[in-house]
């Protein structure tokens, strides 16, 4: 939003005061001009009306849609904090390109919300949620064996999630909460999954052009 613009009185640089018109009186001395207004008396006030900061939410945006020609049938893409935000906004756009996705999230109900945005932008979707705390090395542990046990190829892992919005907190495991969930929870993940990233056949986008 746009700083209102400063009253002429107090903006920098403002036009000095014009000085008073002589006396009528006959053989009357003239008043002497009066003195312009120091421009350093006007500053402070200029610069009590900084304009505000404009929220990154506010201005513009860019898309960077796929290209149209992009097919990534057979392709299975794992995706964390994939139930809201851009996690969940890349499914879309994958799902729309014929990906599997896999979406991890902390919360059942926002999975399950999840799953139905993405069906109705994308009918056609195929897509699972997978219920997973990354603040806990006991979940990531679980839901990592649990998806091992699928024995279904990954090919993409994207490591999305991430939170800051809560007060200083420990988890079980003795982490401060933050690092936990952004940091350690998913580079434990990575761990257990890279094998199933590195001992599969990469399946590469193909192209109908």
């Amino acid at each position: 939003m746009d700083a209102p613009p400063l009253p002429t009185s107090t903006r920098a640089g403002a036009t000095p005061d014009a000085p008073p018109a002589a006396s009528a009186a006959a053989g009357a001395t003239s008043a002497a001009p009066r003195r312009p207004s120091s421009p350093s008396k006007a500053a402070p006030a200029a610069a009590a009306a900084t304009p505000p900061l404009t929220p990154l939410a506010s201005g513009p945006t860019i898309s960077y849609p796929l290209p149209r020609e992009l097919d990534l049938a057979n392709t299975n893409i794992l995706i964390t904090g994939g139930t809201s935000g851009v996690g969940l906004e890349a499914a879309k756009m994958l799902c729309a390109k014929n990906a599997r996705l896999f979406l991890l999230g902390d919360d059942y109900a926002n999975g399950q919300r999840a799953l139905r945005s993405v069906q109705e932008a994308v009918p056609k979707a195929k897509v699972d949620f997978f219920q997973c705390d990354l603040a806990s090395l006991k979940s990531v542990r679980t839901f990592a064996a649990a998806f091992k046990g699928m024995a279904v190829p990954l090919h993409v892992l994207a490591l999305n999630a991430g939170s800051c919005l809560w007060p200083y907190k420990k988890t079980p495991d003795g982490f401060e909460l933050t690092l936990a969930s952004n940091y350690l929870g998913h580079f434990y993940l990575a761990h257990l999954l890279l094998p199933e990233l590195i001992g599969r056949p990469a399946a590469g986008p193909t192209s109908s052009a």
